[in-house]
Parts: C-alpha cells; sequence; structure tokens
C-alpha cells in the first residue's frame, strides 16, 4: 500500500483548502501531486504546495499554492523553495492568501503585497 505524503499534513491542508471556497478539494490535490503539477515541500510540522507556471511572456513564475503549520518552521523553509524556483528558471514567486499572510514569517524577507483577491459567490 502506498503511504499517503499528506498523511500529517491533513488537518491544516484541510484548514486551509477551506478558504478556496470549494474550488479545490483534497482529491485535486492529490491528483496534482501525482501528476507533477503540484510541489510538496514537506517539514516535520508543516508544509508548502508550489505549483510552476509560465506567463504569455515566457517568464517562469513559482506559486505558492497553499501552505501550513508553524510560522517559524515556514520561514525556514522559504529559502530552500525559493532556491528551487530559481534553479526552475522562475524569475518571480507569487502567493495568493488572506490577508493574515501579510504578517506570515514565510512571506517576509522581500515579499510584498501587492492585491487583495476578492470574490463574490453568484
Amino acid at each position: 500500500m502506498e503511504k499517503d505524503v499528506l498523511g500529517p499534513y491533513l488537518a491544516p491542508l484541510q484548514a486551509a483548502l477551506g478558504y478556496t471556497g470549494g474550488s479545490h478539494t483534497l482529491e485535486d490535490v492529490r491528483k496534482e501531486l501525482a501528476d507533477g503539477q503540484l510541489q510538496l515541500w514537506p517539514g516535520p510540522r508543516s508544509f508548502i504546495l508550489t505549483r510552476l507556471g509560465i506567463h504569455p511572456s515566457g517568464q517562469r513564475v513559482a506559486h505558492v499554492f497553499c501552505m501550513g503549520g508553524v510560522p517559524e518552521e515556514l520561514a525556514v523553509m522559504r529559502p530552500v523553495v525559493e532556491a528551487w524556483a530559481k534553479s526552475q528558471g522562475c524569475t518571480r514567486m507569487t502567493a495568493l492568501g488572506r490577508r493574515g499572510w501579510e504578517r506570515h514569517p514565510l512571506l517576509g524577507n522581500g515579499w510584498s503585497p501587492t492585491m487583495t483577491w476578492f470574490e463574490k459567490e453568484l
């Protein structure tokens, strides 16, 4: 039987997915990990999920899709993820999250908010 790599992170992952308004499920994340569309950065008590993208201009971008766990641990993981993004040819990293992320240690050291995402159910 295959080990569930998300096992230790299920509670914080499900909490984070709750902010997506149902646009992403746990099964979506599992499928995208298996397909290589998402990358899992595991820590002892924390995780980061990233996604690589290419803008129409050709600019490669690494996007922090989701994260959870211990803020101080995530802050230590940040340089590793940034170095990996550079090694993939990325010239920018992005993250979209709730307003509380503005104070998050992961987004320190050069990160600045550039937009707030608003949403309305129809």
